[in-house]
Formats: C-alpha cells, structure tokens, sequence
C-alpha cells in the first residue's frame, strides 16, 4: 500500500524517459505518447506510471486530510475507445489540470475529475471523425457538439463538462491551441446563452434544467427522527462496551478456529472455500479440546456478553448484531449532520479529536473541525455543534475501536469514518452510513403525515419526488443541511449572513436559495415550540448580557469604529447592573449580530444583512466592533486571498482581484492593530 504524502515534493522530481530528463509541459501529446514519460511517482520517488500505461494512480499524492476511497484517485484510460490522437490529448489534458491544481489544492482527485468532466467531448469528437480537442474552438462546432451530446446528460452534468473545458482552455500545453467561445460570469439577456450556464441549461436533457433542490425535512419527522436517535445513542452508550468486546473475542476465536483447521490432516489439500467450511465447523460445534482452547459458538459468545436478546430482536434481517450496529452508526451520523449542517465529505474528513471545546465552564462552545475543499480548496474549517456531538464522535470511535485494533491496515488511522472489506468487524464509512439513513427511517417507522406532506409541498415545491401520506421519509444526507438552515431562519436563531459562516457557503444568495420559503413559513406560524422560543428568547438575553458586560466593562481591546469609540467611552459611562442591562437588551436598544468579521450594533436593523465582502464592514462601518477572534479570521482571510491572487484560478472574474485587494488592506489594519504578525513582502 502506497502511504499518502500531503507536500509537492514529488512534483519536483525530474520527470524522465529512461535516462533523459523532459519537460513535459513542453511536450504534445504526440511526443508524450513517443518519449512515455513518468508521470507519477510513489512515496519513494520511485517511477509509479508512465504516460502510456492504461491507468494512473495518483494515491502518492494523496490528501491525508480527506478520507475518500482510494480508487477515486486512478484515472482509467482502457475503457475509452477513441483514436490515439484523441486519448493522447485526453491523457495530456489530465496530466497537465493535475500538475496545475494539485499544487494548490493538494488533492490528487484533480485528475480523475478533470477525465470525468470532458471525456464525454473527447467520446463524441471520435464519433465525428475528428482528431483533436482544439476543433473545438470555432463557435459553430461547439454548438454541433453541444446538440448531440446534450440530450444524453442532466444539467449539472452538463454544467460541469463545461467547466471542464472552461478549464482546459486556461491550460498551456503545447499543441492543444482550444479558444472557447463563451463568456465568463453571469450575463443577462441575449448574452446569457454565451456563458457556461446558459449553455448548459440550453443543450442538457429535456426537463432537467429545473433545479432539483435538496429536500427540508418536514418539522415532525425531523422531530421524531431527533427523538430516537438521541435514546438509542443513550441506549446504545451503556451497551458499547459489551458490544465491541464481543467483536473483539469473537475476532479471536475465528482466527483460532481457522489455526485449528490448518493443523488438521489433509487441509492444505482442500480448496479454499472447504478449508473455511471445515473452520466455521469448528466454531459451529466445538469439541471439548476446543472448548479447553478458548473456542465458544457465537451464540455462546452472545450469552457471554448478554447480547442475545439484541442479536435474536433483528435476526429477521439476516445480520443480528451487525444490524444494529448499523442503526446505532446511522444515529451518530444524523445528530453530526443536524447540528453542524455539514456536508458528506467534511463528514468523512473528521478525525478522532475532530470534537472541540472553546469557552468556559458557564459559556462552552462546541464545535466539529474539519477539512473542507469544495469552497476554499482545500483549509481546516469548524462547524459549531451540539454537546451531543461529542457523544456522538466518542460513539463511532469506540464502535471502530475493535477494526482499529485488529486489522493491520487500519492500526493508528487516525480518520473517524472508516471501512473494510472484512465484515467481521463493524466499520462506517460515509458512503456505508448514508446508506443506512433508510433503514433507520424504516426501523423505526417514521413515515409522513398530511401535515408532514403540507409542509413538504411548501419546501419543496421543485421536487419531482413522488411522497404520499404514509411512506417512510426518504432521508438522505444532504437533508441535514438545508434542514438546518431553513430552521434557523424559520425561527429567529439568526440571519442570512451568519449561516452563510456555518455552513461554509461562498455567496450569501445560496444559502437564501436553501432556505427557500423560511419567510413563508413564519408567516403561517408552523409548529414553533413555544418552550423552544422562550429557551431560546431567555439565552439570547444572557448572551446580550455577557457581550454587553465584555465589550464596555472590561479592558479588552477593540477595533471598528464602534469599537474604538466603545474604548475610549470606558470609564466614562455609567457602570450598569446586570438588570439594568437586560432591560437594555429587552428594548432593544442594545443590539448585537455577529459574522466571523466582527460584531454589528445595529442588530437586524443593518441594511447590509446580506453582505458578503466584509470590507466595508471593517473599513468604515460605524456600528462595527471587531475583536482578538475576528482579528483572527481577518488573517485567515488575508492568506486565502493571497494564495488565491498568486493563482491562476480567479482568472475571469472581473472585479474580484480589486476586492480582494481592498480586503487585504482593511485585513492589515486589524492585524496590526492586534499585533498580528504576516508579511508585508507577499503584499
């Protein structure tokens, strides 16, 4: 097994043919095919693929920060039949999109997606009778093209073949000369069909341009879906310990059967499948020397460690124990995803220690740290969460313990999702969990009501899902998140602005776009939980309390216009009691919303509630407080940007380099200010 690396090192081995160093950006795809030049290395630096090899394995470069299965990274070029001129570009359009991303990305995935974008071009090009991509390049015959592959594929299918060749276009490899004639960013009217959305919403399949958006799960079925997974989380963290014991010695006895059988006459001369036969025998109806060995029937084992009950409860699906470890992992996934909004990715990124604690004892904050890529390309991100996150995490870790421990390839994997071939030992894996998500829907029969139906056809109002009154809710992960979102705008727990933060979202509009109809549903006043409310109303209170208190009671430091006002105002005031306080918050003449850029004074009152560049905000803005923790994400905003304005990958989006400029210079201010340290050589 190749073990994954996180640095570019080996991209910076000589890439050599036999004894002669090439460049192989340098080189068409007619010389990279004649000279088969490496293209990939493993961890050693030793010579891993060539370009004419029928597959490349990226797995050398592999992210240690993400968890996805390792086949994703190879890009397989046997299955394609089209012309050697034809597949020799293809290899070389992939070859250069990794060498281009995966410096800054650092996942070796880049390959495999740029193949999964414009093979299809690449298809239908041979179909024609044509030898090169650049074809391409005239209006006329990327329309003929668009026409006869269009029809085969959905919208975002399309959308993203596009994108694929928007970004072959970008790259510099001798010999492939492809002008697109399309225009970048979103454009109105008569121009709109130039852009890559356009096109794609033009040419795909009949019906698919409607956008099918991710279904909000109706308030009760959430509800009741919340309600037993918390109990059987409960009920499940009192019986872990006999359950992963139980694995453990049931691990060991199966070895030990199989050392048994091995000893016996004539085994080595039995196929495999006899050879196992004879071993589960062994296990099955073990003999008085057996027994003396350690070797007990399962069902014996399950007496042991009072699981039989369990075990015979869901022996009806064929998997006993193992089905209900299966239901327990699915809770854990549901509570991560219902109380961070995560998506199935930064799911499968958490590690072990991916639970946090920030705060003190009255006033803890928990959070779930994980890796993201889909917005930032590639940074650690925290997801705020429930204290029953952490119960959660600790769940799924002691579930793995057992797989962990036993299997060598698993010892030390520090990821908390995994998966195994082996199934004598649980693992969950994210794909494996979300596609438990239905069987624990179905487990505990959590179907849909009238209501729940009412609620659906509000939410969902673009959903060709057929659901009727009493089926099982088709739940699936990325429900979690628009749940999430539409709930906290539905009732009040904050704004726009500030579940863009939560749920890592690069524009404010798609985050309004998931929580579609949360006005609409205020105004019909949909199951709210009066308890829920006044909770809520009552912690909002103390927090304003608390802020308050920090911001004008204390000595810490303060940037912002209001800010440095609030500074030089200390001392001067009135000191307020805490009632007195309250009653402020109460009338609303202290108010307080947060983004990661600072605090706000003007409450919900800001016109600019949607806003996302944060430069006037920080610069000018004069309700504006920005503390150490902002300070904080201003530094982190300001590396993003610089790593991003040394790239090639903001190339067609006119005005962004000048804002992210101008965030930069209001970034620097308040690093300063807070005797951030950064280097103003990389300005």
């Amino acid at each position: 097994m190749i073990n994954a690396i996180t640095s570019t090192d080996y991209l910076d081995i000589p890439l050599c043919c036999e004894n002669e160093s090439v460049d192989i950006s340098k080189l068409t795809p007619a010389e990279l095919y004649k000279l088969n030049p490496i293209v990939t290395y493993d961890v050693n630096g030793q010579p891993l693929n060539r370009f004419r090899d029928k597959q490349w394995d990226f797995l050398a470069y592999a992210n240690q920060n993400t968890n996805r299965v390792k086949a994703k990274y190879k890009v397989g070029f046997r299955t394609l039949h089209i012309s050697r001129a034809l597949s020799n570009e293809l290899r070389a359009v992939v070859l250069h999109a990794f060498l281009n991303e995966y410096p800054k990305s650092n996942n070796a995935r880049v390959g495999q997606a740029i193949y999964e974008q414009v093979s299809k071009f690449f298809i239908e090009l041979n179909d024609k009778g044509k030898t090169s991509i650049a074809v391409l390049s005239k209006s006329i015959r990327l329309i003929e093209i668009l026409s006869r592959i269009g029809p085969k594929y959905a919208l975002e299918t399309l959308r993203s073949s596009l994108g694929g060749l928007a970004k072959i276009e970008k790259l510099d490899i001798s010999g492939i000369n492809l002008t697109l004639p399309i225009k970048s960013g979103r454009l109105s009217g008569v121009d709109k069909e130039k852009t890559l959305e356009g096109l794609a919403q033009k040419y795909c399949r009949p019906g698919s341009s409607i956008g099918q958006q991710t279904l909000y799960i109706p308030i009760k079925i959430h509800s009741e879906m919340m309600k037993c997974a918390v109990e059987l989380l409960i009920e499940a963290e009192s019986k872990i310990k006999r359950i992963t014991d139980f694995f453990t010695e049931h691990w060991h006895i199966h070895a030990l059967s199989e050392k048994i059988a091995s000893e016996m006459p004539n085994h080595a001369s039995l196929s495999k499948k006899k050879q196992a036969t004879r071993a589960s025998s062994i296990r099955r109806r073990p003999s008085k020397a057996n027994r003396k060995a350690g070797i007990i029937t399962r069902s014996e084992l399950l007496e042991k460690y009072q699981l039989k009950d369990i075990d015979n409860a869901y022996a009806a699906t064929g998997k006993g124990l193992f089905y209900y470890t299966g239901i327990i992992a699915a809770a854990c996934y549901i509570i991560l995803g219902s109380f961070s909004g995560m998506r199935e990715d930064e799911v499968m990124a958490l590690k072990d220690d991916s639970h946090k604690i920030k705060g003190t004892k009255k006033r803890k904050i928990h959070f779930l740290r994980s890796y993201e890529s889909k917005i930032s390309g590639g940074k650690f991100v925290d997801y705020v969460t429930s204290p029953l996150s952490e119960r959660a995490v600790n769940l799924l870790k002691n579930l793995h313990a057992p797989a962990k421990e036993l299997i060598p390839e698993l010892k030390n994997d520090s990821f908390l999702c995994i998966t195994h071939r082996l199934l004598r030992l649980p693992t969950y894996g994210v794909s494996c969990l979300t596609e438990l998500l239905p069987n624990f829907m179905a487990h505990f029969n959590i179907t849909v009501t009238a209501e729940d139906l009412r609620q659906h056809e509000l939410f969902n109002p673009t959903s060709l899902k057929t659901i009727n009154i009493g089926d099982v809710w088709p739940l699936s992960s990325h429900q979690f998140r628009r749940t999430l979102i539409v709930n906290f705008l539905t009732h009040g727990i904050t704004g726009v602005t500030q579940l863009k933060q939560q749920v890592k979202h690069m524009y404010a509009i798609m985050t309004e776009y998931y929580g579609e109809n949360s006005d609409l549903a205020i105004a019909l006043k949909m199951s709210r939980s009066s308890e829920f409310i006044k909770q809520l109303n009552e912690e909002k209170l103390e927090l304003g309390v608390m802020m308050y208190k920090r911001f004008y009671q204390s000595d810490e430091h303060l940037e912002g216009v209001k800010g440095k006002e609030i500074e030089r105002q200390r001392g001067l005031a009135q000191q307020l009691t805490d009632d007195e306080i309250r009653l402020l918050v109460q009338t609303g003449a202290f108010k307080l919303t947060s983004t990661l850029f600072g605090f706000c004074t003007k409450g919900n009152l800001c016109d600019k509630g949607h806003i996302v560049d944060p430069t006037f905000c920080g610069a000018r803005c004069e309700t504006m407080i920005i503390t150490i923790e902002n300070a904080l994400e201003w530094e982190k905003l300001y590396k993003r940007n610089l790593s991003l304005l040394k790239s090639k990958v903001m190339a067609g989006f006119e005005g962004t380099e000048t804002m992210m400029e101008a965030q930069n210079s209001v970034a620097i201010k308040i690093m300063k200010s807070f005797n951030i340290k950064y280097d103003p050589i990389e300005v």
